[in-house]
C-alpha cells in the first residue's frame, strides 16, 4: 500500500525552514516500510526555497529519512500512479497529516509552539485498519513510550481522548 506522510508537524515538529524534533514518525514509518507498504513524504517544502531560507528544504527531508533509517519510495510524487492518472494529487491509500481533519494531535508547549502528530494514536488507527499487525503495533507502541516518555505514556494517550481506542486495542 502507498502510504502519504506530512513532514512539518507530522514527522518532525514545525520549525521550517529547519528539521524539527523527532515526534515519534520515525518508529511507525519504519515499521510501515519494514511491513511492505510504501511511504511518499508529500510537503509543501520544495527546493523553491533555497534561495530564500538557505536551506534546501527537500534535501532536508531525504537527509532525515535516510538518517532515521527509514525507506523512503518518493518525494511528493508516486511514480507508480503515471500508469493510471496524470493529476497532480499524489495518489496513496491513506494520507497522515496534522492538517487533516480528525488526525490525533498532541499540544505540549515544552516540546513545540504547535501541535503536532500524536503517533500513539495513528498507530492505533493503522492497526485498525489492518497496516500493521497487532504483535508489529505493540512493538511500536512500546518503543514510542520508551524512546519518548515524555510524550507518549498511558496518562497522555487518556488525556488526549484515546482511551476507548487503547482500551480495545488491549482487549484484542
Amino acid at each position: 500500500m502507498f502510504i502519504s506522510v506530512d513532514f512539518d508537524g507530522t514527522c518532525v515538529t514545525h520549525e521550517f525552514p529547519q528539521t524539527g524534533k523527532n515526534i515519534g514518525a520515525e518508529i511507525v514509518l519504519r515499521a510501515l516500510a519494514n511491513a511492505g507498504h510504501k511511504i511518499i513524504c508529500v510537503s509543501m517544502r520544495s527546493g523553491e526555497h533555497k534561495d530564500t531560507v538557505g536551506v534546501d528544504t527537500v534535501k532536508a527531508i531525504e537527509d532525515w529519512f535516510k538518517k532515521e533509517n527509514v525507506d523512503l519510495y518518493a518525494i511528493n510524487d508516486n511514480p507508480a500512479q503515471t500508469s493510471f492518472s496524470n493529476s497532480r494529487k499524489v495518489f496513496a491509500h491513506i494520507y497522515i497529516d496534522d492538517q487533516f481533519l480528525g488526525c490525533p494531535l498532541i499540544e505540549n508547549a515544552q516540546y513545540s509552539r504547535r501541535a503536532f502528530v500524536d503517533w500513539s494514536g495513528v498507530t492505533y488507527y493503522l492497526f485498525a485498519d489492518g497496516f500493521l499487525s497487532g504483535e508489529e503495533t505493540k512493538e511500536v507502541m512500546s518503543e514510542l513510550e520508551e524512546t519518548y516518555p515524555e510524550l507518549y505514556t498511558e496518562e497522555n494517550r487518556y488525556r488526549r481522548g484515546l482511551k476507548q481506542l487503547y482500551q480495545n486495542f488491549k482487549k484484542g
